[in-house]
């Protein structure tokens, strides 16, 4: 999975529950216009939230996927069964749990920056090493 494939996935996602949320809410101000007894309004929002979980769960497992993808380039450790992380999704696979995604992505963010930081220091002997070639070959040149 790419960063690209990633980004479409979630945003067709959010912009899914952005029109659930947008069809409930103009479906609801109709009703009450219309004066519909409550066993319609019950009826409305438990069909706007059994859409709303399943896009939710459809988030998180696109989420887990992609940080565990993430999380397996860097070779960083995940441990499934762990009842704080992870938890068994509908089709006994396991999802992320909000705490998980903070401890997983926390943990990219560090291995990242660590990363980042041993290639700047290397960058920064090159460069030094640059400029003091050429001040040596200016000083040399005359």
């Amino acid at each position: 999975m790419n960063a690209i494939s990633f980004l479409q996935k979630k945003n067709k996602i959010l912009k899914e529950q952005r029109k659930n949320d947008h069809n409930y809410d103009r479906n609801k101000r109709k009703a009450m216009k219309e004066n519909k007894d409550k066993k319609y309004l019950h009826d409305l929002y438990t069909k706007y939230d059994e859409n709303r979980f399943n896009l939710t769960y459809e988030l998180m497992e696109l989420l887990s996927r992609w940080y565990t993808y993430r999380s397996y380039n860097l070779q960083l450790p995940t441990y499934y069964g762990d009842d704080d992380i992870w938890v068994k999704g509908k089709s006994d696979d396991y999802i992320l749990t909000n705490k998980g995604l903070t401890t997983l992505r926390s943990a990219i963010r560090n291995e990242r920056h660590e990363r980042f930081r041993g290639a700047f220091s290397w960058i920064s002997i090159i460069i030094g090493l640059i400029g003091a070639l050429t001040g040596l070959f200016a000083v040399i040149g005359k």
